[in-house]
């Protein structure tokens, strides 16, 4: 399965991120405003986001990492769709986090 990443959160859909959450079962609340506000808020203050996105440009998942920047470093969240699960996204996106 080719995957191509978006990293810069100013081209992220955040709806479609709130999408893969209630996809997960992390949130089934309904998608408002005030939530998707509350989403960029959240991996604004990321220090590192992936989203990971199939050939046509839907969401497959993503990470967020968080970091002192100096030392310590720690994924915050790595979540991958149901239909996208057990095809080796959640290795690609693990790695592309690792990486950076």
């Amino acid at each position: 399965m080719i995957i191509k990443f978006v990293e810069d959160a100013n081209c992220i859909d955040f709806h479609r991120i709130c999408e893969v959450y209630d996809n997960c079962g992390w949130n089934r609340s309904a998608i408002t405003e005030a939530r998707i506000q509350r989403t960029l808020k959240v991996f604004n203050q990321s220090s590192y986001v992936a989203v990971a996105c199939d050939t046509d440009g839907n969401y497959l998942g993503f990470s967020r990492a968080l970091s002192d920047g100096i030392s310590t470093s720690w994924i915050a969240e790595l979540i991958v769709i149901e239909s996208a699960q057990r095809k080796g996204v959640g290795s690609k996106i693990l790695a592309r986090t690792m990486e950076n």
